[in-house]
């Protein structure tokens, strides 16, 4: 939120071919992997929309990434 607008974002991470759902999970596998010798390929995705409507904004977000990922072949997707 700023003064002028409300935006509403969200994120999603991916470490090595795993997906946390919190930061302290993503810095343990992170961790994990190191102690292992990788360095894990990792990935943020931020969306976000401008709109006050939390539900109408999020509805965009949702088709938006049903959309981006529908239009990755499976590779891309891995």
């Amino acid at each position: 939120r700023r003064e002028d607008r409300v935006e509403q974002v969200c994120f999603w991470t991916r470490v090595g071919t795993r997906f946390p759902a919190s930061a302290s999970e993503q810095r343990l596998m992170t961790i994990r992997e190191n102690l292992a010798g990788v360095l894990p390929p990792g990935m943020l995705l931020r969306l976000s929309v401008i709109g006050a409507d939390t539900s109408a904004s999020f509805g965009v977000l949702e088709r938006f990434h049903a959309a981006l990922l529908a239009s990755l072949d499976a590779g891309a997707r891995m």
